[in-house]
């Protein structure tokens, strides 16, 4: 959060809406992208964390490591462009980019 609130400091309103073609989201959009997919994100998280059942302590944990290894992939790979989910497509709700990183910073 820090580096993307630096980042936007030196940027104006009118280079946070910019967007070169109708497929390329605004810096704008891409904010309006993160707030949405940290809520449905963390919305599926409660949910499980709601319905699953407790691990016992004697029980360990599953190492993550595989996991995270495998995002870190698919995060340096952007030659092939994902198609964001319905829930995380922006819709144009902010008219500033301050309020679209007040909300991110939630």
């Amino acid at each position: 959060r820090a580096s993307l609130s630096a980042m936007l400091e030196n940027m104006t309103q009118a280079q946070s809406e910019f967007q070169p073609k109708n497929e390329i989201w605004s810096v704008l959009r891409i904010l309006e992208h993160l707030v949405l997919a940290e809520d449905y994100l963390r919305g599926i998280l409660v949910k499980q964390i709601e319905s699953g059942k407790p691990v016992p302590d004697s029980e360990p944990l599953p190492d993550p490591s595989e996991m995270d290894a495998a995002i870190r992939r698919g995060m340096v790979d952007r030659s092939q462009k994902a198609q964001a989910p319905r829930e995380m497509v922006p819709e144009g709700r902010y008219a500033n980019r301050d309020q679209a990183f007040m909300d991110f910073a939630v």
